[in-house]
């Protein structure tokens, strides 16, 4: 018997594999199916057995992935986190954190994948990026002391450190206004977290404080919205007929409106938000809101212009200012990997695919109460 076959290979990890590996599945959309899948246990212990399973199946893809899967791998283990879902053993899982150890320090100590290439940059900048956010979630919501979080809270503190170590030791370089690095450890100006009547334009024009703790709900509603609201408008224009005009189909047309305005309250809080565990969730939710805006650009034009767009003619709503730049240069592979995928394919989520005839018939949210633990 080999020790190879001995582990579970369920609907599970099917979904992990196809999740990170086939851009027409978004992750958000396949999330709740996901953790529906793992929390129908029969036991304990199975309950253990499929956080194992899950576990396993993300450290795979970030051993032996492509570009691509690693970076979806990445994004999917941070939805886990970030959404609150308590899966304890996959975020003590030893052979986990051993390999997101590996990613992090993989430029730094010329550490590699399990098929012997090199992590590309931006995979190791979104583990580092990640473990940061990870490591200001647990202590602001006061969960450094739950067990659940201990082993993922030990390595995201030795991240933090190592961090902070290169931020400092940079300041004293001539070029550090150039660096881009340090923009994670960033913090907000002191002398703006009181208030002192303004005296100067400056003080008078200047970005607010804003106090995270009392508007922490109002920050997750918006991201909530945001990628609903962005997943609404890409499903509207999927099954808008080809060739029509999105203009003129008022359902589209209001979907794209509410889109935009939510995406204006994002881009005031990226404003506003310059650390913690909402800096890399605002800026996934606008750019999430930019491709369904940009899709909704694209099956759009003025009337008598025979279906021809107007390059010239900007729109200031989300074309200038959107924040993509925090990507590295391995952006074009990902592009390319992405290619492989027919953009006109529609998204699909996996539940209706591996899960539909699993589900129980009164299923129920994996995020409610209910389902705490």
């Amino acid at each position: 018997m080999g020790f190879l076959v001995d582990h579970p290979h369920t609907a599970i990890t099917e979904t992990v594999y196809r999740v990170v590996t086939m851009d027409e599945y978004e992750l958000e959309s396949n999330l709740p199916s996901l953790v529906r899948m793992i929390k129908d246990a029969s036991s304990d212990y199975q309950y253990t057995l499929n956080q194992e399973e899950l576990a396993r199946a993300i450290r795979k893809k970030l051993k032996y992935g492509s570009k691509l899967q690693q970076v979806r791998s990445l994004d999917l283990l941070n939805m886990l986190i970030s959404q609150g879902i308590k899966f304890s053993t996959v975020y003590n899982d030893d052979k986990l954190i051993e390999r997101l150890d590996v990613v992090t320090t993989a430029k730094v100590m010329n550490k590699r994948d399990g098929q012997g290439k090199p992590y590309s940059s931006r995979v190791v900048k979104n583990c580092n990026k990640y473990l940061i956010s990870w490591n200001d979630y647990i202590l602001d919501n006061g969960l450094d002391r739950s067990r659940c979080y201990r082993s993922i809270l030990d390595l995201s503190e030795k991240v933090r450190t190592n961090y902070s170590n290169n931020i400092s030791s940079k300041k004293t370089s001539k070029n550090k206004s150039t660096s881009r690095r340090g923009f994670l450890n960033d913090r907000a100006d002191e002398s703006m977290n009181y208030y002192k009547k303004p005296k100067t334009a400056d003080q008078l024009y200047r970005i607010p404080p804003i106090d995270l703790k009392k508007e922490s709900p109002k920050i997750s509603l918006t991201l909530s919205n945001a990628l609903a609201a962005a997943i609404a408008l890409e499903n509207s224009l999927i099954t808008l007929p080809a060739g029509k005009n999105a203009m003129d189909d008022e359902e589209v047309t209001e979907k794209f409106v509410k889109a935009r305005d939510i995406r204006r309250k994002v881009l005031r809080y990226l404003q506003l938000v310059t650390e913690g565990e909402f800096l890399g969730s605002l800026i996934h939710a606008n750019d999430k809101l930019v491709e369904a805006l940009t899709k909704f650009d694209e099956r759009s034009w003025e009337e008598g212009t025979d279906g021809v767009r107007d390059d010239d003619d900007d729109d200031e709503g989300y074309d200038d200012d959107s924040i993509n730049n925090y990507e590295t240069d391995d952006s074009d592979d990902m592009d390319e990997s992405r290619n492989t995928v027919s953009s006109s394919a529609p998204r699909r989520n996996i539940e209706t695919d591996i899960y539909a005839n699993t589900t129980k018939g009164s299923s129920s949210n994996p995020f409610g109460d209910q389902n705490e633990i």
